[in-house]
């Protein structure tokens, strides 16, 4: 798995409001532009880690949440210090770098 794909798996899991794939876009962009958050939502829920929180049409947005799975890795998979140093190579990092220190520390 990728540090990109473990990071957004991190943000949906503990961040409510970074589950869908506008918030997530909204988010990445300013640090890795093109993001490709959609390739990465799908890697994640083909792989079983995220999974639809809610049945919409295809007419309205898909929000996500993690699965036991999901959960699982991030608590065997997870290093705060290569996570942060992955962070730090992005493009203007700081605030992505606060808000993922401040979830992991809380955690």
């Amino acid at each position: 798995m990728s540090k990109k794909e473990l990071l957004v798996l991190l943000l949906i899991d503990r961040l409510p409001s970074m589950n869908s794939i506008y918030s997530l876009t909204s988010l990445y962009d300013r640090f890795d532009f093109p993001a490709n958050i959609q390739e990465v939502l799908v890697n994640l829920k083909n792989v079983g880690l995220i999974e639809y929180s809610e049945i919409r049409p295809l007419t309205e947005m898909q929000v996500y949440k993690s699965t036991a799975s999901g959960k699982k890795i991030l608590k065997s998979d997870l290093n705060k210090k290569e996570m942060l140093d992955y962070i730090n190579t992005l493009h203007n990092p700081g605030f992505l770098y606060e808000l993922t220190e401040k979830i992991m520390n809380k955690n």
